[in-house]
């Protein structure tokens, strides 16, 4: 048997037994992962796409559900009406397979798997667009997946419009800068119009395509300690011009501080406010090891040094400062990537950069241990596809388990 026949039969038998046990499936797809092929992509993104569907409802995904509700038995003209005319992707989607009959649950399998295809093809374009350099080293391609598809935030990974959003805008921008190609430009406008925060990445590239912050290590050294020196704040400038008014409201919808809100509520701990330490500070660490080996990362220094200072002009310790951190990092993985050029000293480099990844990770397993046991993500283990696919949270477990606010009852923490 050649060699494409073997391929089209493993691919063949890895369908046919996710179809009767996804879980089972894994190991030849992480397999087909690792031999870098775009079957193995979709079945992982696939894979990870029911872990959404089957992720608990709590927290932004509650909002999403209700939302899900109000545009399933809406009229379209409701589509672009009130606060979220800013960022309506999700209420096209509420709209569409609401009226299709779906449960809301099918909104956090299209997150997941679109988040987790995207960045699967990033690093397969990643790969191919290096080949010379990566052909013959074999950790480096399973470096570059791990680095890229390893939720750091959360274990939500991509279920949120944030995040998403995130991915569909480094998408972009890697088509933009990298590769020169305008249907980066697509992508932008997904990323805008899933989450209304992306205007101002969308206009700090703009900025970048000027060749606004393309200045030395030092100088940009001596702007991010004048940022953080002056306490700066993104709002505060923000809310000097009227022009943003409808904006402001939207920015201070959001949560200024985790740890104050926690406290407010009663439900700041020591192990909490570590866990929001720990998620503010460890991204750090990818900013001083881009700004240790700067030049390696030129002629890329102006999209990062830009970005990095759009998440410090918010709040230490601030929701919108950790999601904003999170797509710096993006961006230090996928230009650590592309500068490789065979330099066995960026290869080392990359481990410390899985490893932080990792850590991260574990912190987003932590972090999300009540909503993992309260919820439905075991049955990955025990169903088949079928069951699975038809699966969903009633309206009964729903409030039953979850708070008018969105949280987990505390009676189940």
């Amino acid at each position: 048997m050649n060699a494409k026949r073997y391929m089209y039969v493993e691919r063949i038998i890895t369908v046919l037994i996710f179809i009767v046990s996804p879980f089972l499936s894994f190991p030849l797809i992480v397999r087909s992962l690792f031999e870098r092929q775009k079957f193995g992509v979709f079945m992982f993104a696939l894979f990870m796409g029911l872990i959404g569907l089957l992720y608990t409802p709590s927290g932004d995904l509650y909002r999403y559900h209700l939302m899900f509700h109000l545009y399933a038995h809406s009229s379209w003209k409701m589509l672009f009406v009130g606060e979220q005319n800013l960022d309506f992707l999700l209420n096209i989607l509420s709209y569409f397979f609401g009226h299709l009959g779906f449960h809301s649950d099918i909104i956090r399998f299209i997150y997941n798997f679109l988040g987790f295809y995207l960045l699967g093809d990033l690093s397969l374009k990643l790969y191919r667009n290096n080949i010379e350099y990566f052909s013959n080293n074999k950790m480096f391609g399973v470096l570059l997946l791990l680095i890229l598809l390893l939720p750091a935030y959360s274990f939500e990974a991509y279920l949120t419009r944030f995040r998403l959003s995130a991915v569909f805008f480094v998408y972009g921008v890697y088509f933009i800068i990298i590769l020169q190609r305008k249907v980066g430009y697509f992508w932008l406008f997904l990323a805008g119009i899933n989450h209304w925060s992306f205007v101002f990445f969308i206009l700090a590239l703009i900025l970048v395509r000027c060749g606004f912050l393309n200045v030395s290590r030092t100088k940009f050294l001596l702007i991010v300690l004048t940022f953080i020196f002056i306490g700066l704040s993104f709002t505060t400038v923000l809310s000097n011009f009227s022009f943003f008014s409808g904006l402001m409201n939207r920015i201070n919808s959001y949560d200024t501080s985790n740890y104050m809100n926690a406290v407010r509520d009663g439900d700041a701990s020591v192990k909490f406010m570590y866990l929001i330490m720990l998620q503010t500070f460890l991204p750090l660490f990818f900013v001083i090891f881009y700004c240790f080996y700067y030049n390696k990362f030129s002629p890329y220094n102006s999209l990062i040094n830009v970005f990095i200072l759009l998440a410090l002009l918010n709040p230490w310790f601030s929701t919108v400062q950790i999601r904003y951190m999170s797509v710096v990092v993006f961006f230090i993985k996928i230009v650590t990537i592309s500068t490789f050029k065979g330099d066995k000293d960026v290869l080392k480099k990359m481990i410390w950069l899985v490893r932080i990844s990792f850590l991260l990770f574990l912190i987003s397993i932590y972090s999300s241990r009540t909503s993992l046991k309260v919820g439905y993500v075991s049955k990955i283990c025990t169903s088949s596809f079928i069951e699975l696919v038809q699966f969903h949270y009633t309206d009964e477990w729903i409030n039953s388990n979850i708070n008018a606010r969105g949280d987990l009852k505390k009676s189940m923490k």
